[in-house]
């Protein structure tokens, strides 16, 4: 068969009429499924599937080959939605949906500015726009995105560094592994820092002062901080190091180096260094040097030493500036330390009006950012009520719940007291006495001695003198007075765990346990008198002899009594002076008579008078 040029000509026609056929055809598809996945995103918007509406517009966005007012306006409705009350700093994704939405504002109200069709939707942009603007940190959330972008292991170190400022401890410790993990030396050497490996740290020293001779600020602040967190390691890690001396001077000329190279942690730990002085009095403390480097340290983007500079005009009562400074690191992203310090300022009012929906709302942002505390502070602000924030005993109790929840112990002594006083729920003895007990649990001192001294279950007045070695606040115990069993057990085991924790009231009635034998605890008058001296109260031991001397609860046998009452009367105790010669005189309790010595004590007793 001859196939003819005419043939050919007519058969490429036909062939390319058949395709924009299709291609038309598929065009007419494409178009129809791309308005069904814009359909199915207003669907998801409408329902608050936000993730899900984001999807299906860059779906139908794909389908119909370019993006189209309608898409970008909803994708830009959605992706805010998407991080409307969110820290964004605090989920690793948030950044890269922040900044694909500041973008997207932005070509939006460029390219649609002259369109009236789209007056209201260009509003609701630009009223977007300006929101992201004024409640962002922008410049910070663009530089992560940045620092994000094909990441070598120097950008994910930076990325820890930023993190880090801002208080994201999760999200620091994933980039610090991450840069770690992509054999960045500096990452390595702080890993080893924290984990205390001396074996390791010495093959690290050679490699990281390559980095520094080549000038990466990083890793001399990685070597600062080594010279200066644990004298043991420093050595480990530069045997030249011998001394605390040279250790500082090693620390401070890294930190210089480093911040000479822009880093912002090392200008920051500068300040430090010289706001407080170097250990061994190897640098003197110096303010103005401090202010200095704090200052250097802000401008460059470091918000821990705002949080400093803030902290030192606080202490010199000038909370107006403070507040100043404070306010200024918001547009780096704040911290949880500072948001507290925001809150009290506001609660306060120091250097602010008074405010307590102001303090609320950064106590929030501060349990973001993992500030247990935090609860506590909201709870205790609706519990008395303020400028701008109506007293509520029920929802301050569901935020020392959620404490409770996170593991704070205030929160727990707070709910305790709550149930002792019928505050936002039903008075509960029972309920109380658990709550204190679950607070002293978690460390609550003054909650130990609440139940030490409640478990002793004796009525305030005379009885405290014969009861408890230090002078009970009668007030205070009344307030928290559960009316519970007594128990000697508990009582003892109480005071003991607080005295181990420093106070000093349990430390001498723990001396008077050890002292007596009492409870369970072998008599043992040496760890008594070292209990004794912890209480820096000279006249526990003195107490402590009168009291078991006198109670046949702790002395069990008349010769014990004898022994104690004359300690404690030997001691100048008018009181055990009195008890010794009334039993010398008349002989009861187990006391042979003896005039003589009624006599003697009676004397020493009216010599006290």
């Amino acid at each position: 068969m001859v196939i003819t040029k005419n043939k050919i000509v007519c058969m490429r026609i036909w062939t390319l009429l058949l395709s924009l056929v299709l291609l038309v055809n598929n065009s007419k598809a494409q178009t129809a499924l791309a308005k069904l996945k814009f359909e199915d995103a207003e669907q998801a918007f409408n329902n608050g599937d936000y993730r899900t509406a984001i999807t299906s517009l860059k779906e139908a966005e794909k389908l119909f080959g370019k993006t189209n007012p309608p898409i970008q306006h909803l994708l830009i409705l959605s992706q805010y939605k998407l991080l409307e009350g969110k820290d964004v700093f605090m989920d690793i994704a948030s950044p890269q949906i922040f900044n694909e939405l500041y973008k997207n504002c932005q070509l939006f109200l460029q390219k649609n500015s002259d369109d009236e069709r789209l007056t209201g939707k260009y509003k609701e942009v630009y009223k977007i726009s300006e929101q992201l603007k004024s409640d962002f940190p922008v410049a910070r959330i663009q530089l992560i995105g940045e620092l994000k972008q094909r990441p070598n292991p120097q950008k994910l170190y930076q990325l820890y560094c930023i993190y880090n400022d801002l208080g994201c401890s999760a999200n620091a410790g994933y980039y610090r592994y991450e840069a770690a993990t992509n054999g960045y030396i500096p990452a390595r050497v702080l890993n080893m820092r924290d984990a205390k490996e001396k074996d390791m740290l010495p093959q690290q020293y050679k490699p990281l002062m390559k980095l520094v001779s080549e000038g990466d600020a990083h890793a001399a602040q990685v070597a600062a901080s080594v010279y200066y967190s644990d004298s043991a390691l420093a050595v480990a890690f530069d045997p030249s190091a011998t001394t605390v001396e040279i250790q500082v001077k090693k620390a401070v000329a890294m930190y210089e180096k480093a911040a000479a190279g822009g880093d912002i942690t090392a200008m920051t730990s500068l300040g430090i260094l010289y706001r407080n002085g170097a250990q061994g009095g190897y640098l003197a403390p110096d303010s103005a040097k401090a202010m200095n480097w704090f200052t250097k340290a802000i401008a460059n983007g470091s918000i821990l030493a705002a949080y400093f500079k803030g902290g030192w005009y606080e202490k010199n009562n000038d909370y107006k500036q403070a507040m100043n400074i404070y306010k200024n690191a918001l547009e780096m992203g704040g911290s949880a330390t500072l948001f507290d310090n925001l809150a009290r300022n506001y609660q306060y009012g120091w250097g602010v009006e008074a405010d307590y929906a102001e303090a609320l709302k950064y106590y929030k942002l501060a349990l973001v950012r993992g500030s247990v505390s935090g609860y506590a502070n909201i709870a205790f602000l609706y519990s008395i009520g303020g400028p701008n924030l109506t007293q509520n005993d029920f929802t301050a109790l569901e935020w020392y719940r959620k404490g409770a929840e996170n593991g704070d112990a205030y929160s727990m002594s707070c709910i305790a007291k709550a149930y002792l006083k019928g505050r936002g729920v039903a008075m509960h003895l029972q309920e109380a006495e658990k709550w204190f007990t679950k607070a002293a649990h978690a460390g609550r001192v003054n909650d130990m001695m609440i139940l030490g001294e409640n478990y002793t279950n004796r009525d305030i007045g005379f009885a405290d003198e014969v009861t408890f070695c230090y002078k009970v606040n009668a007030s205070e115990y009344e307030e928290h007075r559960l009316f519970c069993s007594k128990s000697d057990s508990l009582a003892a085991y109480w005071f003991m765990q607080a005295a181990k924790k420093g106070n000093k009231n349990a430390a001498a009635q723990t001396g008077m346990f050890y002292l007596a034998g009492l409870f369970g605890i072998k008599e043992d008058e040496k760890t008594a008198m070292e209990y004794f001296s912890a209480s820096g109260d000279t006249a526990a031991y003195t107490r402590a002899c009168f009291m078991i001397g006198l109670n046949p609860r702790l002395y069990k046998t008349p010769e014990r009594s004898i022994y104690f009452l004359t300690k404690a009367a030997e001691h100048g105790h008018g009181y055990a002076m009195f008890n010794l010669s009334n039993r010398y005189k008349k002989g009861y309790n187990g006391y042979p008579k003896d005039k003589d010595k009624a006599r003697f004590w009676e004397q020493k007793y009216n010599a006290t008078k």
